[in-house]
């Protein structure tokens, strides 16, 4: 590959946007005609200062690593060439006037791993060499031909209309999985038993979400292709690498495998396996794989939304999880198992499946019942979760509830559940924080659906791309390779960072509400402090693009709040509250004139926050 400059790039007539020694430069890059976006890209230097070339369009400069006559995708920071080299390049800069920069100790190895890459060549003008100081430097590593996108970790990278009419101090940092460990959530790694999604594009990005235990689906069909011949290098790789990230697994055993008669669907809603040739195969399928994966996972689950679309009968529900779950026991004596995995929180299933439980004395087979959860408005059907969750204290005390998928698109798609319906990436990150801080709130641990978007092609309801991910990626016929990271990625971290195991929630928080909307509230303590993290956002609909807030004023009895500040978990900012805004009266203490709008915020103490200051104007 030839080094990127003005000698071997395509040449076109006329050059936009030189300035003085820049125009030296005589070379731009086509953009796509294929894309929505038209113009072109020249190049230029970002600054007077700097010997090194940069791709630049509405003066939005950045450096890029492209082929010589590559075409490049539309304009914007989070983009890069849609071929990008062979080598893979561990750093990307990207370079923005509002942001600090890097550390000088940083860039050379930085810099020089690019040169080495080929992939971005430095090359000496008039002007000398004093180096570009980028002022984002991410380690994002490439798989092969998977594009790599700068994860934003500066004060700005989610950025809305929100005005809380408060002065911002900070921003949150985000928590990696090193830095923090939680048993309260889940993010979903689904489908690549069918491979709607591709493992090695977006393993990079998990880390730094700060979610612990990721969701996966084991695959009996891919596994076994044909009988009695077990394949399990993909699903090796994928458990490994991710255990060596610091990531946890929770393993699900469906689908069915049509390899064998009456096998089972491959898919979802495929139905179980019935033929007795097929139950024994599934048998020593799962044998196989508890064994192989002991020591390795601890949590399994056993097949997905079994009763969407009739697909099984209850008692075949009942005695399928029943079946699995015992074998995975004889094998994982320590595993935790989580039950059913129903398409929402059916109660006229559950109860059934623990009085079972309960008459067979079986209950300790399982750690969790599971349910999804998809509503457009992410507060409704709560009431569903309250009525399970007397069922459980009634027949099985000691079963946790488990939101175990659910999340909404971030755009207009044909297929999935919510879908035909105009999301966003705002009101993805709305719906998913919602949900996310809900189910806790509810005492049910959560899960968020999920790290990518899928390309489903195997399916007669689910067709295409669904973006249900909180990395945009493109589909299987362009290597599923990532396009951006949204703005719901951002928000997860957010609320992870803070709503870990180091916190509790108070059951009955004492705090009321007065507010022209409907909210939702929650209380959770710090464990090592006692202090306390109030919750709340506007429940009464479907999350919206505006970013209106409403004056509200709260008063919550035996508050513990030294230094309190408003958060806001889509942004990340740290807000100051005024002390005329905050008063003690005996037991109580009230806040008044919060801001309150359809995303969550919260008040907390601020010495429980990481922050990273606001810069000084």
């Amino acid at each position: 590959m030839s080094p990127w400059n003005a000698e071997n790039c395509e040449e076109t007539s006329g050059v936009r946007n030189q300035r003085g020694p820049e125009a030296e430069t005589k070379c731009r890059i086509h953009n796509s005609n294929q894309t929505r976006h038209s113009g072109f890209y020249c190049l230029r230097h970002v600054t007077r200062k700097t010997g090194y070339y940069a791709a630049v369009h509405d003066r939005r400069p950045a450096i890029r690593r492209v082929r010589p006559t590559a075409r490049v995708e539309p304009p914007s920071r989070y983009h890069w060439p849609r071929r990008p080299p062979a080598c893979a390049a561990r750093w990307i800069l990207v370079q923005s006037p509002r942001r600090d920069p890097v550390s000088a100790a940083r860039q050379p190895e930085a810099r020089a791993e690019l040169q080495r890459c080929n992939g971005f060549q430095a090359r000496k003008t008039t002007m000398g060499m004093t180096p570009i100081l980028p002022t984002v430097l991410v380690a994002v590593a490439m798989a092969g031909p998977v594009c790599a996108q700068v994860i934003d970790t500066s004060d700005t990278r989610v950025q809305t209309t929100l005005d809380p009419g408060l002065k911002r101090i900070g921003t949150l940092v985000p928590k990696s999985v090193h830095e923090i460990g939680s048993s309260r959530w889940t993010l979903g790694c689904e489908t690549m038993d069918r491979e709607y999604s591709n493992y090695d594009a977006f393993k990079e990005y998990l880390p730094a979400l700060g979610i612990k235990r990721i969701r996966l689906q084991g695959g009996w069909a891919r596994t076994e292709k044909d009988p009695g011949i077990y394949d399990f290098a993909w699903l090796d790789h994928i458990i490994d690498d991710a255990r060596s990230r610091g990531l946890e697994i929770w393993l699900e055993t469906s689908y069915g495998n049509p390899a064998y008669p009456g096998g089972g669907g491959r898919t979802l809603a495929g139905g179980f396996p019935t033929s007795e040739v097929a139950l024994k195969a599934w048998d020593t399928w799962i044998e196989k794989m508890a064994t192989r994966y002991r020591g390795k996972v601890r949590d399994w689950s056993v097949w997905n939304e079994p009763e969407l679309h009739n697909a099984n009968k209850l008692e075949q529900i009942i005695e399928f999880n029943i079946r699995t779950a015992e074998i995975i026991k004889r094998t994982i004596p320590d595993a935790r198992i989580a039950s059913l995995s129903l398409c929402a929180p059916r109660n006229e299933i559950i109860e059934p499946f623990v009085k079972v439980l309960a008459d067979r004395n079986q209950q300790d087979l399982f750690h969790w019942v599971v349910y999804h959860h998809y509503v457009r408005n992410p507060d409704d059907n709560y009431d569903a979760v309250v009525a399970a969750r007397k069922t459980l204290d009634q027949h099985a005390p000691q079963l946790k509830l488990w939101q175990g998928e659910a999340g909404t698109q971030s755009e207009w798609c044909q297929s999935g559940a919510l879908s035909k319906y105009p999301w966003t990436e705002l009101t993805q990150a709305k719906w998913n924080t919602r949900r996310m801080l809900g189910d806790i709130g509810h005492g049910s641990d959560s899960s968020v659906f999920t790290a990518a978007d899928l390309d489903y092609r195997t399916t007669d309801f689910h067709n295409g791309l669904v973006r249900y991910g909180l990395i945009k990626t493109a589909g299987a016929a362009d290597g599923f390779r990532v396009l951006k990271v949204k703005m719901a990625y951002y928000a997860v971290q957010n609320v992870v960072s803070v709503f870990n195991d180091s916190l509790e929630l108070i059951p009955g928080y004492a705090c009321e509400v007065q507010s022209a909307k409907p909210m939702a509230v929650f209380g959770h303590r710090d464990v090592a402090s006692g202090q306390q993290v109030c919750v709340f956002w506007d429940k009464s609909s479907v999350p919206s693009n505006a970013n209106d807030t409403t004056s509200t004023t709260l008063t919550i009895t035996q508050g513990s709040f030294k230094d309190p500040v408003w958060v806001d978990t889509l942004t990340g900012g740290v807000y100051e509250i005024p002390r005329e805004r905050m008063t003690a009266e005996g037991d109580k203490v009230v806040f008044r004139d919060v801001p309150v709008y359809d995303a969550p915020t919260f008040i907390t103490d601020k010495s429980l926050l990481t922050i990273a200051p606001a810069r000084q104007p």
